[in-house]
Parts: structure tokens; C-alpha cells; sequence
């Protein structure tokens, strides 16, 4: 029997939380992946994308040691959220905190690849309405302000 969780708003609002991203973030990249609790999707280069976030089967084994499997990637849409979030996180931090970039990043490091993935995300949040992209635009300066401002004090402190 298959058991699946369904994605709510609550798991949404938690995961950006924990991740520290904008909710519009999460629901842009959510959107545009347009992925639902039980799909799995089957790329060109032979690796799979599962549930909600479309996570991609190339971090199975970062989700293995945390004994997430593919199965709860595919049925659990809060679970599944929660890890592409925490995979958007780490984009992010690759970006150096540019959210956009660290968007793109989840898609592709290709340049075009993941500047049309931009472009997308950002037209899917103002289909949703003007405050939704205005939304992410504010919560990526006071994102980028804060982490800017913990590195400034990690840097002060020695650590």
C-alpha cells in the first residue's frame, strides 16, 4: 500500500524558515518544477526527478546518510519540500547568498540554462501577483543584509 503525505502550506512556511529563504522563493522554484506528491520524472541524461520539488536523483546519496529514500522523496510532498529547500539553501551558499543565482543554480550551472530558469521562477511569482515577486525581491535584500552581517561578525570574532 502506498501511503502519501500531501504538501501544505504550513510545510512550505517551515521549510523556508529552517532554510532561511523567502517563502516566494520555495513557491517559485515549486511552481516552475511543477512536480506533485508520487511523480517521478525521467530526465535526458538518464537521472530522475522526484515528488513536488522535482529533486533530482543525483542527491540520493547526500539523502541516503540522513535515511531518506526515494520512495519519501516521491510520496512525502513535506519531506520532499523540505529537501529541495535544503538543497536551494546550499545554492544559495554556493552563490555566495545571491538568491537569484542561487534559483538558477537548482536548475543548471549552465549560464543561459540557468538564467532562463531566472526568468521563468520570476514570471511565475508575478502571475501569482506583483507582491509575490516584490516579495522576494525584499526578502533577498534583508537575506543577503543579515548573512552579509553574520559573516562580518564570524569575521570579527576569529571564527
Amino acid at each position: 500500500m502506498i501511503y502519501a503525505v500531501p504538501l501544505s502550506p504550513q510545510c512550505i512556511v517551515q521549510a523556508a524558515q529552517a532554510s532561511h529563504l523567502p517563502v516566494a522563493a520555495i513557491v517559485g522554484v515549486l511552481s516552475n518544477e511543477g512536480g506533485k506528491v508520487g511523480m517521478v520524472h525521467i530526465n535526458t541524461d538518464g537521472s530522475l526527478d522526484y515528488g513536488p520539488m522535482q529533486v533530482n536523483s543525483r542527491w540520493l546519496p547526500d539523502m541516503s546518510k540522513f535515511g531518506i529514500t526515494p520512495y519519501m522523496l516521491t510520496f512525502n510532498g513535506c519531506l520532499n519540500v523540505w529537501v529541495g529547500a535544503w538543497i536551494l539553501r546550499r545554492y544559495v551558499d554556493e552563490a555566495h547568498g545571491r538568491l537569484w543565482l542561487g534559483i538558477g543554480y537548482y536548475h543548471s550551472h549552465t549560464v543561459y540554462r540557468l538564467q532562463n530558469y531566472e526568468v521563468r521562477v520570476y514570471q511565475r511569482l508575478l502571475a501569482m501577483g506583483p507582491a509575490a515577486a516584490q516579495q522576494i525581491i525584499n526578502d533577498a535584500n534583508s537575506l543577503f543584509a543579515h548573512d552579509r552581517e553574520e559573516r562580518l561578525t564570524d569575521a570579527g570574532s576569529g571564527s
